[in-house]
């Protein structure tokens, strides 16, 4: 029997469900299991670490607040923002969060230009001691009046 991987990430033929008659029935894997699926685990591991990037990364920030770069293939994807904001925030009761899609326009420090600000195609801003949490985006990108700014 082959082992393979199936969709949900499980391995076939490596678990005990799926393990041949004999001692390995009465729930004890054979020293050929480990063997036979050594080379599938690590195969998984490798393409665990490759997966494709998230679509943004953290390139500079100033205290609290953090300059984020989206690509721009995806600067209209809602989902890659928040899974930054998850990522980036967490449970922080303080968290705010810059994103641009240009890495020319973002800022090396605060204060920034009138110029870098409106090449901001997102932002991010939570203080959970006055309940304010806010997620805008260029007006571009999202022509809803109350989730966007220019």
């Amino acid at each position: 029997m082959t082992a393979r991987a199936s969709a949900s990430g499980e391995l076939a033929g490596c678990e005990k469900d799926n393990a041949p008659q004999g001692r390995e029935a009465k729930g004890q894997q054979g020293p050929l299991d480990a063997v036979r699926c050594a080379p599938l685990l690590l195969l998984v591991g490798l393409l665990a670490a490759c997966t494709p990037e998230r679509g943004w990364k953290v390139v500079g920030g100033q205290r609290k607040v953090k300059f984020v770069l989206v690509e721009k293939s995806k600067e209209g994807s809602e989902a890659v923002y928040q899974i930054a904001i998850g990522e980036l925030c967490g449970r922080a009761a303080h968290c705010m969060l810059l994103f641009w899609s240009d890495r020319r326009f973002v800022p090396s420090r605060l204060p920034m230009s009138d110029f870098q600000a409106e090449a901001k195609v997102a932002s991010y801003v939570r203080n959970t001691s006055t309940g304010f949490e806010q997620f805008l985006w260029d007006c571009r990108l999202n022509s809803d009046p109350n989730k966007c700014f220019r």
